[in-house]
C-alpha cells in the first residue's frame, strides 16, 4: 500500500494544489465583494 498511495497522492497533488488555489481566489473575491457591500 504505501507505494501505490504515494502514486496516487503523486498524481492528486497537483489537483489538489489547483482546487486550493482556486478556493483561495474565490475567497478573496467574496472578500472584495463583501468589503465593496460595506461600503455602500
Amino acid at each position: 500500500m504505501g507505494t501505490a498511495w504515494m502514486c496516487i497522492q503523486v498524481r492528486l497533488l497537483p489537483k489538489i494544489i489547483a482546487l486550493a488555489a482556486t478556493f483561495d481566489i474565490d475567497a478573496q473575491i467574496v472578500g472584495r465583494v463583501e468589503a465593496a457591500e460595506k461600503k455602500n
